[in-house]
Formats: structure tokens, sequence, C-alpha cells
């Protein structure tokens, strides 16, 4: 009687303990299990843990060259690379460390989107600025605006008395309405990348599931 007194107790402490690093996963833990789990050969954990591993890259570069006038700029000033995935998130996302990579990948994804800006040079002292951004009701969404290079440090008022000036060559130049379009293929193209790459890792993953044996009691 006392031995299985003993073994409910370790049993409960055992599944007890689960529930708590369940409760208590985070980013990190998420990345270590996919480590843990690629040394041991598992596809999708590697290809998990690249994924991510590139998107941390990514967040962490300040800015992308991509022609002599063009460019890809972070405007959270480093902040968005050190936002961790919330507990939260990855608790919605399911139990496996798979599908909480995608989670990750895909908060990642989000984080990179409404972050960055593109900066084009239409002249000399005027940049057209294409910012991602989070709407109030949680969609996507862009802001167009037209600033000074230097917009910081040449203040508010000199920069509103600017406005007319720039906008009207920006207009000459007919830039603004095509450039919308150029800079949200151009902030997110990046994403997209990653979110096929993503759902092919799901698609690996449902198929492992389907091909395992079930074990039934």
């Amino acid at each position: 009687m006392k031995s299985v007194f003993l073994l409910s107790i370790l049993l409960f402490g055992i599944v007890r303990s689960r529930d708590i690093d369940n409760e208590k996963r985070t980013e990190e833990s998420v990345k270590r299990g996919l480590s843990n789990k690629c040394v041991a050969r598992q596809t999708s954990s590697c290809l998990a843990i690249e994924l991510v591993g590139y998107m941390d890259k990514i967040l962490k570069t300040a800015s992308f060259q991509l022609t002599g006038d063009m460019m890809i700029v972070d405007e959270s000033n480093g902040t968005a690379a050190q936002m961790p995935v919330q507990s939260e998130s990855l608790a919605r996302a399911g139990t496996s460390l798979e599908d909480q990579a995608q989670q990750i990948i895909m908060d990642k994804l989000w984080n990179f989107a409404t972050t960055r800006s593109l900066r084009y040079r239409i002249i000399n002292n005027a940049d057209v600025v294409i910012s991602g951004k989070e709407e109030r009701d949680g969609s996507f969404g862009v802001d167009v605006s037209i600033k000074a290079p230097k917009a910081i440090e040449t203040g508010r008022a000199k920069n509103k008395n600017m406005a007319p000036i720039l906008a009207a060559a920006a207009m000459k130049f007919g830039l603004l309405g095509a450039l919308t379009f150029k800079g949200l293929y151009l902030i997110v193209g990046k994403a997209l990348l990653i979110s096929k790459i993503a759902l092919l890792l799901a698609t690996i993953i449902g198929l492992k599931k389907l091909t395992s044996p079930q074990v039934t009691d």
C-alpha cells in the first residue's frame, strides 16, 4: 500500500512538472528543444530552427540597401529584435515544438513588417517613406510620407515648411502611387518568402504525423 502511494506521488509530480514546463515555455526553451531534436536528426526541427535563426538575423539588421536611392530601414531602432515572442502566443499555437516554432516565425514576420520602412530618395533633400504599421483592429497598414533625410536633426517646424515643396516634387515625378505598391512588396518580400517556407514546414510536420504509427491504449 505504501509503495502504491509513493508511486502515485511520483507520477503526479512528473505530470505536474510537464504542465509547469508547458506553462513556462518561452521562445528560448523552444529553440533549445528544436536544437536538441535537430541533433537527433529530425529534419523538420532542423528546418524550423534555421528559419527562426534567419528571422532573428534580419530583425537585427538595421537596414537593407536595395539600390543607390532605395533602402529598407528599421524604424524601431533595434527594439523589434529585442521583442521575445510571448508565452501566451506559444500556448495558443499548440503543444508540439514544431507548431510553436511556426508561431515564433509568424510573430517575427509581423514584427519585421510593422517596424520597417522603405525610403526612396527622389531629390537631394527629400525621401518618400513608406512604413508598415499595425492598425487598431490588428490588421496590417501602410503610411506614406515625404521627409527630409535629416528630419530628426532639422526639427518639426522646418520640416513642416518643407512639406508642400517635397509633395510637389514627388507628384512631379509621379512616384507616390507606384512606390506605395513597390514599397509594400519590398518591405514584406522577405517575409513572404519565409512564410512560404514556413508553409512547407507545416506540410512536412503534417506528413510526419500522418505516417507516424498511432499509439492506442
